[in-house]
């Protein structure tokens, strides 16, 4: 038979086979080699650590701004300046033929230099012209665009009523045919409206100017196409 043991008997027997006290934390023994060994593995730590600091101190040129008592820097090398690759153009680059003269001419006269471009810019572009030019009576604006407008209206009258000309092409003849057809007043107040109603009646009529007008027989699509005709602007 197993005999049983008394607690208080096996609490006794621990505490004599562990005199410290159960389970009590045991502190090792560090003997003098292994002092050693972590003082040599500080010491190479240290070591790497100044070796690094020393080559970015080079690298990094720190040294080179530190400035010592009674020592002085050289300034350093002031830039040369390169000239610019912005040269004024030779004379043989610049334009002067009549065309290019009057073009530098017109811009001139449309300037006005009295006045500060920093200040009012378009003053000092256009103040010359807005001087000169005033707007037409018949008109609500008008532009530097108008006036070469009215120039190219005007050359194109005077090529057209040149008899000393020669025709030219079927185009020509033609616009000089419409110009004098239309400049022949006589002939216009003799006509009077006849060549406008006889258009308004080619268009299938119109019943803001003949009473006896009636839709029966008007078709829209064959009065655009009549309109196309003349021109394909008047659809747009």
């Amino acid at each position: 038979m197993m005999k049983s043991m008394d607690p208080s008997e096996s609490s006794m027997n621990m505490m004599i086979a562990d005199p410290e006290g159960y389970g009590a934390y045991k502190k090792p023994k560090t003997s003098c080699g292994t002092k050693f060994y972590f003082f040599c593995l500080m010491f190479l730590q240290l070591a790497a650590i100044a070796i690094v600091a020393v080559l970015l101190w080079q690298v990094l040129g720190i040294g080179d701004h530190v400035r010592k008592p009674g020592v002085t820097t050289p300034s350093p090398p002031s830039p040369t300046l390169k000239p610019s690759s912005t040269s004024p153009p030779a004379a043989n680059d610049v334009c002067i033929t009549p065309d290019c003269l009057r073009t530098a001419a017109r811009l001139v006269e449309n300037m006005n230099a009295t006045a500060d471009p920093c200040d009012n810019f378009f003053e000092y572009a256009c103040g010359g012209w807005l001087a000169k030019n005033a707007i037409p009576p018949h008109l609500g604006r008008f532009s530097t665009f108008n006036e070469l407008e009215d120039e190219l209206n005007n050359n194109m009258r005077d090529i057209i009523e040149d008899t000393t000309l020669e025709e030219g092409e079927e185009v020509v003849k033609k616009a000089r045919t419409l110009y004098r057809s239309c400049m022949d007043e006589g002939l216009l107040d003799e006509l009077k409206a006849q060549p406008l109603n006889d258009l308004i009646q080619e268009l299938n009529g119109w019943p803001v100017i003949d009473d006896s007008w009636t839709d029966d027989g008007w078709d829209l699509l064959d009065t655009l196409s009549r309109l196309m005709r003349y021109s394909q602007s008047l659809l747009m």
